[in-house]
């Protein structure tokens, strides 16, 4: 990715019709409610718990 690739981004985005950038905002509500600080922090405990039941070992 680069510049050129965020360029070409924004301007889809702009050229969206009103049922594709209801059809995105749906997919961007759908992983922000799977991607909650109290979700990342369970995940996180859950791995170092791991790590620690398995003596350490790296994750």
């Amino acid at each position: 990715d680069g510049p050129e690739a965020f360029v070409a981004a924004v301007e889809a985005a702009l050229g969206e019709d009103a049922a594709a950038r209801h059809a995105r905002h749906t997919r961007e509500l759908e992983v922000l409610a799977r991607s909650s600080w109290d979700a990342t922090a369970m995940e996180m405990q859950a791995l170092i718990d791991g790590a620690l039941l398995d003596g350490g070992r790296r994750v």
